[in-house]
């Protein structure tokens, strides 16, 4: 009796209707994709002809996916543009998809946002000086994905 993983499918028709239902879910990467086909214990050659079938009937849009992460993570999230483009490299996506993507964040929401984190940081802080309650907001926004020189210019506008 052969014992079977209950990721693995068994036919490429079925590994295609499954992830024609995951793609459908949510946005996906390619890689996020051809790693979800590895995992189903299909072949290289295998994976890269679903790839291919899922980009075709449209399931599947490097393009769609990069805007789609851009937009939540910075509206749901916060996340600054620095862990942003992080994370859309992590998926694989390309340099030019990624600069496209995030010309779509509009630079004065952005300094907004930044604005109301770091207000929304310092109320929560009671106990320090005014200079560590600076650095604790600083060291916050920064890891949200904010660079120091734009943390600056919002601590200088909060003032």
């Amino acid at each position: 009796m052969s014992f079977q993983k209950p990721n693995k499918v068994s036919s490429m028709t079925e590994a295609l209707k499954k992830l024609e239902k995951y793609c459908a879910y949510q946005e996906r990467s390619h890689k996020q994709v051809y790693q979800k086909c590895r995992d189903y214990g299909l072949t290289e050659d295998e994976a890269n002809q679903i790839l291919i079938e899922l980009i075709s009937s449209n399931f599947l849009n490097e393009q769609r996916f990069a805007e789609a992460y851009v937009k939540g993570k910075f509206k749901i999230k916060s996340w600054g543009k620095q862990k942003i483009v992080h994370g859309l490299n992590n998926a694989g996506v390309s340099k030019k998809l990624i600069e496209n993507s995030m010309e779509k964040i509009d630079p004065k929401v952005y300094l907004q946002t930044l604005i109301s984190l770091a207000e929304k940081k310092r109320a929560t802080l009671k106990i320090g000086t005014e200079f560590e309650k600076t650095i604790k907001i600083q060291r916050y926004l920064l890891s949200k994905g904010y660079k120091y020189d734009e943390i600056a210019e919002a601590l200088k506008l909060q003032d």
